[in-house]
């Protein structure tokens, strides 16, 4: 099991004596190396998940959510995303959607909603260029508490956030486990504020790619036929058609 250490938590004359011999600035110059490593592969990996680089991009990675009564859940996703339209599939939802419309299925409350998309077709590719920039300026405001380097070359970067700067925001620690050889980022561990209804958060990632053949059709048909029926598997599901100003909502039959 992977150990998560952070060395300023750390106390006794062994951890005093090995800073102190330390040449002047090496952890700095160390840790900051960690972080400019995971922004090259964030920015790698959001060029793969881009709107502009047309295909498929593909992902799995599982999701463990504790609160603060240890509560857990656990959700195993899988993307598949293209320039305008994206479907998602985990335990807890389905979600389908294309350039105009999305399709929510949730199977635990048997309960289905479809909306508009009700965007302008250049907000994503802005909002793509939105969270690059945010990124990058949240990593470069969070304090390094340590850099660890295993046998293998996997590194484990753990940051507090500055509250002062991002304020209402209720983390207060993430670590990044990641190769800078491979430049794959393989986990991630959000830890909340005590008044956050989380505890905390880690992210798994289990594949990264681009597939050729993937099909998007239009997402109403993953829920009615072709004579606007429902499919067999639904015809105990609610649905709620949010496309209008009045909600329309079918009950379970």
């Amino acid at each position: 099991m992977r150990r998560f250490v952070i060395i300023v938590c750390r106390s006794g004359f062994s951890l005093t004596l090995l800073l102190a011999l330390l040449p002047l600035g090496f952890y700095a110059q160390q840790t900051d190396a960690c972080v400019k490593e995971l922004k090259q592969i964030s920015a790698s990996e959001e060029r793969l998940d881009s709107v502009n680089t047309g295909g498929t991009f593909h992902m799995k990675y599982m999701v463990e959510v504790t609160d603060h009564e240890g509560q857990r859940m656990v959700s195993n996703v899988t993307v598949y995303k293209n320039e305008t339209c994206l479907h998602l599939f985990s335990e807890q939802a389905r979600l389908y959607r294309d350039a105009d419309e999305a399709l929510l299925v949730l199977p635990m409350q048997k309960v289905a909603f479809l909306s508009d998309m009700g965007q302008d077709k250049t907000a994503e590719s802005k909002y793509a260029d939105y969270k690059e920039f945010l990124r990058n300026s949240f990593l470069d405001s969070c304090k390094v508490i340590s850099c660890e380097t295993d046998a293998e070359g996997t590194k484990t970067l753990i940051m507090e956030v500055a509250d002062e700067k991002y304020e209402g925001v209720y983390i207060k620690r993430i670590t990044y486990v990641f190769n800078p050889l491979s430049k794959v980022l393989k986990s991630t561990k959000t830890e909340y504020s005590d008044d956050y209804k989380l505890k905390e958060m880690k992210v798994t990632y289990k594949e990264t790619e681009r597939v050729p053949n993937y099909v998007f059709n239009d997402c109403k048909s993953y829920f009615f036929d072709k004579k606007n029926k429902r499919l067999a598997k639904y015809s105990d599901y609610e649905f709620e058609d949010y496309r209008d100003i009045n909600v329309t909502k079918t009950k379970r039959k």
